[in-house]
């Protein structure tokens, strides 16, 4: 059922070998894409594209624990549409709607929590960033049918159906921003140096200046506890400091990423305020906007 096999990868061969285009294209891949093409697609594409593959891959500073993970994810992926030729499609509908890559990542996690049977859709997964949203290339799930009454229940429970898109409930805004993946975001779109026309209120800059000065006390516990790495620590310092001012002097997207991973990092304490809720929801919008092309 799954639609991968049909897709067309990019191969390089569509382009010069070595050409500028190619060069530029790739600028576009997030960091995923570009691993996955290079390590799990190489062969399909000619050296002097895989070299570049490999240099776009150095000067990014992809590090091997990242790339491993990587491609251990595409293969999970891979391996359920494998799965997929030993079911008989009659045994399963497809919901009504789809999801976009960070919700069905919180699906995936419910369906099978349920034990729900489903065959996810991932033919979308993969697609490089090409200036378009990700929430445009929305990912169906196949529900067994004898499962698909539980489904549409637990599904029901924290997203509404709008236009053929499951969008999360405002409740739920908290799963939403954890599942959120900062790998997702196009390279292209954290080098821009640009100023969006983001601006925040006075209370909503007293609680990111929060936040942020606690991360800046913390990071080595936070990083420890949550297994994670803070990608935007750096950068929060001059961060606080435009904030603490009283005009919105411009936030560049690096800046707005920074403020979204302390959200992230912070979102399940007790006090979250729902003003950070309406933060982070916010620009979790402006990122989806900005990759469909216009801010």
């Amino acid at each position: 059922m799954s639609r991968a096999a049909n897709k067309k990868i990019p191969t390089g061969k569509e382009f010069p070998p070595m050409s500028t285009n190619f060069e530029e294209e790739i600028k576009k891949f997030s960091d995923q894409y570009l691993v996955v093409q290079c390590f799990m697609h190489g062969d399909q594409y000619i050296d002097e594209a895989k070299k570049v593959m490999e240099e776009e891959i150095a000067l990014r500073k992809i590090d091997k624990e990242t790339i491993a993970k990587y491609v251990v994810q595409a293969t999970d992926i891979n391996a359920e549409a494998e799965k997929a030729v030993n079911y008989d499609k009659k045994e399963f509908t497809k919901l009504e709607g789809g999801f976009n890559a960070n919700d069905s990542l919180i699906i995936r996690s419910m369906l099978n929590e349920n034990k729900i049977p489903f065959i996810m859709d991932a033919s979308t997964s993969l697609l490089p960033f090409d200036g378009k949203s990700m929430d445009l290339h929305l990912i169906d799930f196949h529900i067994h049918n004898n499962s698909l009454d539980a489904a549409r229940t637990a599904i029901n429970e924290h997203f509404d159906l709008i236009d053929g898109m499951y969008v999360l409930k405002y409740s739920d805004i908290k799963a939403r921003l954890k599942s959120f993946n900062f790998y997702e975001i196009p390279h292209a779109l954290i080098e821009s140096n640009e100023l969006s026309d983001v601006n925040f209120s006075k209370k909503e800059k007293d609680i990111l200046v929060a936040y942020g000065m606690r991360l800046l006390d913390e990071v080595d516990e936070i990083e420890k506890k949550q297994d994670r790495a803070v990608f935007y620590y750096d950068s929060w310092e001059d961060l606080i400091d435009r904030l603490n001012k009283e005009e919105n002097p411009g936030f560049t997207h690096t800046d707005l990423l920074a403020a979204l991973e302390v959200m992230q990092i912070y979102c399940d304490d007790t006090d979250f305020p729902a003003e950070a809720e309406g933060i982070a929801e916010s620009l979790m919008e402006f990122f989806s906007t900005a990759q469909n092309g216009g801010q």
